[in-house]
């Protein structure tokens, strides 16, 4: 993970002459989406892949979150058959 942070220039505005030195923070789903076949049915395994392969879900429909009093919000990966039944959505249980 990296943390998406303000430029220097947002920071304080008389740093404007400092280059942006940010990391390019790029979203999961792109970085998925760019992976051969092979690495994307190994990160899935074959039925979710095949699932997503055949159009049941989108990427999005895979994570989900939930909170927890000690560590607050926590993100985990729904499996098949939740998504399948509709349990355990995104935003579902905060």
């Amino acid at each position: 993970m990296v943390p998406d942070t303000k430029s220097w220039a947002q920071i304080d505005p008389s740093l404007t002459d400092l280059p942006d030195t940010r990391p390019t923070v790029e979203l999961g789903t792109d970085w998925f989406t760019r992976q051969a076949p092979s690495v994307q049915r190994a990160m899935m395994g074959p039925a979710k892949f095949n699932a997503w392969q055949a159009g049941e879900f989108d990427l999005d429909a895979v994570v989900a979150r939930h909170y927890d009093p000690t560590w607050g919000t926590m993100r985990y990966e729904r499996s098949l058959r939740a998504i399948r039944a509709g349990r355990d959505a995104n935003y579902g249980n905060l």
